[in-house]
Formats: structure tokens, C-alpha cells, sequence
């Protein structure tokens, strides 16, 4: 069996994925809106919290994971000293949550696999109900219904936590088989709302697993969904198991009707985070085809999606994939040019991920 080059590693189907701008613009709006908010009498809790949430993520992508840390605790030490001065349970609790669950992520980052399961686990046992300890906050049974009251989504926003962010530890462990068995269990006892994303866990778990023949077969059962999104996901899924099988024909007549489709309709209906990572799987799987020119196109339509949102990973990692395609294929346009763009993307950013030297993920 051949392995494609293109292997996905994360979903495909997240539309809520943040749009990662220049780090001083974005720290600098944060900062605004903090002084803003620090004039408010009383001050808007939540509004705050969401910034700090930002905050931390900002201290992450820039490479101070300590920093990044130090900000999450004090968050949740804030909470917990302002609910001993009043604030309803039901209003801080559900704030302490976030920053917790991002330092599972810290934690995923770090490859403490066990100890970010474990903080993103907080979420399972929050929808059953049992005692849990977020830092210095106790959560009883009973906050549970004050909680429901504040957020009607919190059921929907616990299950989306505990599975999306479990499953992603494992992929980055590389537990693909613990991936399989834990999407299995959730089918069981999980909400409907998680079906396709259980699907997509399995079918990129079955991929990374070399059983490209599973990984087909799976995806033939949801091609055929009235959501655009996730009949295309499972369409490009299919091209990456027919590589992998050797069915080399049938893969490119199907990328050939991605690209086509793509071409007409474009992916402006998409959110850019959504599309440009599309536009990233399917140039690499175009490339694992000998189809430079329909990866160039993709490649380059998710070069003008970067810019226009201001992504700099993103501008960064389409520009290095065009480059690369330049060097292994002789393509025409001068790669000078682009390398010349993205030294100077780099040398300007704050984010880790452009001062690394290695290929850039997106």
C-alpha cells in the first residue's frame, strides 16, 4: 500500500477556528478593550474573561507557554475570589471553564497527553453531574442547574469540549487506535450533534492507520450530505484513501471535481479559517497527484484568503508550500519572489510557529 503525502491531522469541519492576525495588532485591540472595560462600574465579567482567554492564547502563539499558563491560573483565582465576594455561581462557574480547558491544551502542546486529558475530562463529568474541582473553585452537582440557567448552550458546549479536544490529544499523541475506541464509546453515549465529527475522527484515524480501504468505505456514507462543508471534507477524505490504496485514477478524477468546483463556486461562504485549511488539503493532495497546477491554484487561493483575513501562519504556510512546489516541479513563477515575502513575513512576526525553521502547519 502507498501512503499519500497528505495524512490530515486535525478536522477539517471546525468552523469556529480564530483568524490568527499580526500578534501586536491583535494584543494592542486587547488591550483597548480592556481600559475600556476597566471603566465600566460594574464591570462586565464575562467580557472580561474573554479577554483574558485571548490574552493567554496570544502569550501561547508567541511561544511563552509559561506566561500563557501564569495567565490562565490567575483567571480562575480571580473568579474564585469574586465569587467569595458574590458574584451567582452560576456566573462565575461557567467562566472558570475556559481558561481551564486551555491549559489542558498548554498541556497538549507540551505532550503531557495523560494530564490534558484529564483537565478536558472536567467536561464529562460536568454533564454527569459530579463534583469537580476547577483550581480553587468546587463544582457541585447541584451548580449544574444554575449553570444551565445562565448558558442554554452548555450541554451543547460541554460534549463539543470533552470530545473535539480529547480526540485532538490523541491525534497529536498519535493514539489513533485510542482515537477509534473513544469515538466508538461516544456513538454510544454522546449526543447526535457529535456524529460527524466522530465520523471525521474515525475516517482521519483509519487514514493515519494505513486501512485506506476502511477509510473509503466510511467516507462513501457521507458524500452525500446537504451540507456543502461536510460532502466536500469527505470527498477530499476519499481522494486521500484512494492514493493511499493506489487507485491513482480515480483519485484525480475526484480532486479534479473538487478543484472544479472550486473554480465555480469559490469559498467565500466558508469562514476564512475554514477555508484556507481546506485549501491546504487539498493542494497537498492535488501535489500527491503529479496536479501542480490545481495545488498552485489552491495553494494560491488560500494565499489571497490569508491576506485578505491577515492570517500571518497562514500566509506563511501557503506561501512555503508554493515555494516547495516551485523547487520540486519546475513551476514558472519566479521563487525569489516568494521567498523574499515570506522572509519578511517572518522577520516581523511575533508568532513561534514563523520564527521556526521547520515546515509550517496551518
Amino acid at each position: 500500500m502507498t501512503h499519500p503525502h497528505w495524512l490530515p491531522s486535525d478536522f477539517l469541519l471546525l468552523r469556529d477556528r480564530p483568524v490568527r492576525q499580526p500578534l501586536r495588532k491583535w494584543a494592542e485591540q486587547i488591550r483597548r478593550a480592556l481600559t475600556a472595560q476597566a471603566a465600566h462600574d460594574p464591570p462586565d465579567t464575562r467580557a472580561i474573561c474573554s479577554l483574558i482567554n485571548l490574552a493567554a492564547l496570544i502569550e501561547a502563539s508567541r511561544g511563552d507557554r509559561t506566561n500563557a499558563r501564569a495567565i490562565c491560573t490567575t483567571q480562575v483565582i480571580w473568579l474564585a475570589g469574586l465569587l467569595e465576594k458574590g458574584l451567582p455561581r452560576g456566573d462565575a462557574l461557567p467562566l472558570a471553564l475556559q481558561p481551564w480547558i486551555n491549559l489542558g491544551r498548554l498541556l497538549r502542546v507540551e505532550a503531557r497527553t495523560a494530564e490534558a486529558l484529564d483537565h478536558f475530562r472536567l467536561a464529562h463529568d460536568l454533564l454527569a453531574r459530579h463534583p469537580v474541582s476547577i483550581g480553587p473553585l468546587v463544582v457541585e452537582g447541584s451548580d449544574y442547574t444554575a449553570i444551565l440557567e445562565r448558558e442554554e448552550s452548555s450541554s451543547a458546549t460541554l460534549w463539543n469540549i470533552y470530545t473535539l479536544d480529547c480526540l485532538k490529544t490523541y491525534f497529536r499523541a498519535g493514539a489513533f487506535e485510542e482515537a477509534l475506541r473513544f469515538a466508538s464509546r461516544l456513538r454510544e453515549t454522546g449526543p447526535a450533534q457529535l456524529d460527524p465529527f466522530l465520523t471525521e475522527a474515525e475516517v482521519i484515524s483509519f487514514l493515519r492507520l494505513g486501512e485506506h480501504k476502511r477509510a473509503y468505505e466510511l467516507c462513501l456514507s457521507q458524500t452525500e450530505s446537504d451540507d456543502t462543508l461536510h460532502a466536500l471534507t469527505f470527498l477530499l477524505y476519499q481522494a486521500a484513501a484512494l492514493i493511499g490504496a493506489g487507485s491513482f485514477s480515480a483519485a484525480k478524477d475526484m480532486t479534479a471535481e473538487l478543484t472544479s468546483f472550486l473554480v465555480r463556486d469559490g469559498l467565500d461562504w466558508l469562514p476564512a479559517s475554514t477555508a484556507m485549511r481546506y485549501l491546504d488539503a487539498l493542494g497537498q493532495t492535488c501535489e500527491d497527484l503529479g496536479d501542480e497546477k490545481a495545488a498552485g491554484d489552491s495553494y494560491g487561493l488560500g494565499l489571497e484568503r490569508a491576506i485578505a483575513a491577515d492570517d500571518e501562519p497562514c500566509q506563511a504556510g501557503f506561501l512555503q508550500r508554493m515555494i516547495q512546489l516551485q523547487k520540486r516541479h519546475a513551476v514558472n513563477d519566479p521563487t525569489e519572489a516568494l521567498k523574499s515575502t515570506l522572509d519578511s513575513l517572518r522577520a516581523g512576526s511575533y508568532y513561534e510557529v514563523l520564527r521556526s525553521t521547520t515546515r509550517l502547519d496551518m
